[in-house]
């Protein structure tokens, strides 16, 4: 297979009136698809072949996922639409009609296989001139921040729908990758939306197309993989995506992967300085794409050394619950059920209450352990202890959070350190100074010095000192 650089690529690119390739497109940097892309649409509007035109502005759709929000990307979809003529829903009522309708033949069409079997049995097809649509519509796949769920479920059933219907095409992989982030997103079955992505990266596997691939293999490990499996297969995955582009000008992609990595291990329990040398280690530099700053504090906020502090547990809610879409459909969801769990019971006296929204929270965290022991189990045993706590079962609550404990892997995790904080904290509360609540501070104090952070200690000592003095 002939592979040409970015450079030789682009000596090809002023050919007549096509200034920039289909490949071209692809690596533009946030600047130049600013400068270019009304230039870029132009030409794509006045493409004789409509073929071409489909590819040519599918390109554009994938990389505008990169640079604007979705709400952009939706206005101009209807717009490029246009020139298609692909029906798609744009009253509210009509769109939730049709999904009804949408997830009817999804089921008739699956029918008693498995959707692996259905997928990947599909013979291959070509997209005729009035279903090009679905190209433009496909990329919205590669969106992490997703709002307008409808609108998103919709095209991913419509394009999931059409190929079992009629055969799989170049959009059928990113139609399984849709469908299977909102299945994880929305609560909907996790063993369902593993198959449609593992079916989906097959297919793409397939077609040697490293800039699609990567960003395949990246949403597969950072939304998909950790509610299925073990956390370390996402690393794993994300390493792979890097290795694909690492040669590449995609430096676009290799930014995001390391953000995502850097994300994830603080998710299970590093620090951030540490996080930032494994990126060095893996990847050569920690050079990524910049978080926003609402996300940039969150991460900060959940640092052991600011989390000891009963303030910061308030300033994450504040964050998650004024940004949504911060944690649909990855890990910091449940870690935002943790922290309202605690916080619930800090400051509601509506004792039954309080027992109903931690037993909900407490199922929620048992459905995801079915799925993903490794990463859940150890909450399961934290969420009925606080359970039980609220419902006066002090013993058996202490038990379980000890349960939580053993459960962590990783020795030198904030995670273990911050079960043995909530363990110390509710006796704190109950019997204020006592052999118990200094032999758990002791144990506590032990966790967090293997976790080697001086302000965490120091914050942990400062907090807790009437037990100590």
């Amino acid at each position: 297979m002939l592979k040409i650089d970015f450079y030789t690529l682009t000596s090809f690119t002023k050919v007549g009136q096509n200034k920039y390739t289909q490949l071209a497109i692809r690596h533009l940097t946030s600047e130049q698809y600013q400068k270019s892309f009304d230039e870029i649409f132009d030409i794509a509007l006045n493409m004789a072949d409509t073929q071409e035109q489909a590819n040519y502005l599918s390109d554009l759709m994938a990389v505008s996922t990169q640079y604007i929000d979705i709400h952009q990307w939706y206005n101009l979809l209807e717009e490029v639409l246009q020139f298609f003529e692909y029906p798609m829903p744009k009253d509210i009522g009509h769109l939730h009609r049709d999904l009804s309708l949408q997830h009817l033949r999804l089921l008739e069409n699956v029918g008693e296989n498995s959707i692996t079997e259905t997928i990947m049995n599909l013979e291959h097809y070509q997209l005729e001139e009035q279903e090009l649509g679905l190209k433009l519509m496909a990329p919205i796949a590669l969106y992490a921040r997703i709002e307008n769920w409808e609108k998103f479920k919709w095209i991913a059933l419509e394009i999931v729908n059409h190929a079992i219907e009629n055969g799989k095409s170049e959009v059928t992989p990113l139609g399984c990758l849709a469908l299977s982030k909102y299945m994880i997103a929305r609560y909907e079955s996790v063993p369902e939306a593993v198959e449609y992505a593992e079916a989906g990266l097959s297919l793409v596997s397939a077609t040697q197309d490293n800039w699609l691939l990567s960003r395949f293999k990246c949403d597969l490990a950072t939304y998909i993989i950790p509610w299925a499996t073990m956390t370390s297969k996402s690393f794993d995955m994300l390493e792979e995506a890097f290795e694909l582009i690492r040669n590449s000008e995609d430096e676009y992609q290799r930014n995001v992967i390391k953000l995502r990595y850097l994300q994830y291990q603080v998710f299970c329990g590093y620090s951030l300085e540490n996080a930032k040398k494994l990126l060095v280690e893996k990847f050569g530099n920690d050079e990524m794409k910049t978080m926003p700053d609402i996300v940039w504090s969150l991460m900060h906020l959940m640092q052991l050394s600011n989390i000891t502090r009963e303030e910061s547990k308030e300033k994450v809610i504040m964050i998650l619950d004024s940004e949504p879409s911060l944690y649909e459909g990855n890990l910091l969801h449940p870690m935002l059920l943790l922290l309202k769990a605690v916080h619930l019971t800090a400051t509601s006296e509506d004792r039954q209450n309080n027992l109903d929204a931690l037993r909900r929270i407490l199922d929620r965290f048992k459905y995801w352990a079915g799925y993903s022991s490794e990463v859940f189990q150890g909450w399961v045993y934290f969420m009925e202890a606080e359970w039980r706590w609220e419902n006066e079962e002090y013993e058996t609550s202490n038990q379980l959070y000890s349960s939580a404990f053993e459960t962590i892997a990783i020795q030198q995790s904030a995670m273990k350190c911050l079960i043995k904080l909530r363990q110390l904290s509710q006796w704190a509360k109950k019997e204020g100074k006592s052999e118990r609540t200094n032999s758990l501070y002791q144990k506590t104090l032990q966790q967090y010095e293997i976790f080697d952070d001086a302000e965490a200690i120091a914050s942990l000592k400062h907090r807790f000192k009437n037990i100590t003095e």
